[in-house]
């Protein structure tokens, strides 16, 4: 579906690992959008600062919604981009954004993903940190060490950047191996997730993740859709049902998405959020430039312009 001659860069959505406040600066900025009072009624909040981000069954419908709302505004909810991609959860929001699922069906899935992977965080305790600063095959030599020490789960859950990864397992395991990152020059940021996303203690959700996916239709989108989940375009509905549900407990490839859309002839990507992460990523080096989309930001019925965040948003972890 990649056509030629489009003004507007492809789109981008955040995942999870930025700030509560970052979330709701998102939200409070499209509050008139008819999908953020679908969110607290769903949630049964009166009002946004309410939200407990700390719970998975409100962050991550919260988070689905902070993105498309804003990518709604600034481009409408029919712009030609020549293609979308999502960084983990941020993938629910690209295909609701290129019409391969409704807005509200993307929401109905976001609440169900943090319910079931909430109950899965319950029974199978587990965490997320990010090595920042050692190569991927630094990283999974360290990985392996831990494993032969400690016998338990630790997996890579993303590579966000040639020297960002993102490690996932039991909390036992988490430690030690931030133990280990911190002995040498790498810098370690512990991830503010409740669970062990894109790890095989997050295999207990997707039975119940299969049957949300099944009960919801996925058509063919108007645009292309990379998948961070094997780095490649797809446009069929249901290859993309079926990635969507592998996401739950594969790795998230984002420097091979940012290499496909740069093979696909895409140079530029805006970063829809919330907040500016993935375009921090690209500073750290990458073969796409993030940018500001053309047309200008829009005017909603509350009088604000949807303008970019300010600077410093990005320096903070997806997974």
């Amino acid at each position: 579906m990649l056509g030629s001659g489009t003004e507007l860069p492809g789109v981008a959505f955040a995942g999870q690992g930025m700030r509560p406040q970052v979330v709701l600066s998102s939200l409070s900025r499209h509050g008139t959008q008819p999908l953020v009072a679908e969110l607290l009624e769903m949630l049964r909040v009166r009002a946004l600062p309410a939200l407990d981000f700390t719970d998975t069954r409100a962050a991550q419908p919260a988070i689905y919604v902070a993105g498309l709302v804003a990518a709604l505004a600034r481009l409408g909810p029919a712009a030609e981009v020549p293609l979308v991609t999502g960084h983990s959860l941020g993938e629910l929001a690209a295909l609701a954004y290129a019409g391969v699922i409704s807005p509200e069906d993307g929401l109905r899935l976001a609440a169900a993903r943090g319910r079931l992977c909430r109950a899965v965080q319950l029974e199978r305790p587990g965490a997320m940190a990010a090595v920042v600063g050692l190569e991927p095959a630094a990283v999974e030599l360290l990985r392996r060490q831990v494993i032969g020490e400690s016998a338990g789960v630790l997996e890579v859950a993303a590579v966000n950047a040639r020297r960002q990864v993102v490690l996932s397992g039991d909390r036992a395991s988490v430690l030690l191996a931030i133990k280990h990152a911190e002995a040498t020059a790498a810098r370690v940021v512990t991830l503010p997730i409740d669970g062990a996303f894109h790890s095989p203690l997050m295999v207990g959700a997707l039975p119940g993740w299969r049957t949300a996916l099944r009960a919801t239709e996925f058509a063919p989108g108007r645009t292309t859709v990379v998948s961070s989940v094997d780095g490649e375009p797809h446009d069929d509905p249901a290859d993309l049902r079926e990635l969507l549900a592998k996401a739950l407990v594969l790795p998230v490839r984002w420097t091979e998405v940012m290499e496909t859309v740069a093979r696909l002839g895409v140079q530029e990507l805006w970063d829809a959020g919330p907040g500016t992460i993935l375009r921090g990523l690209a500073r750290r080096g990458g073969p796409v430039e993030f940018v500001e989309p053309v047309p200008a930001p829009t005017v909603g019925p509350g009088g604000s312009a949807d303008q970019p965040l300010p600077a410093g948003e990005g320096d903070q972890v997806l997974a």
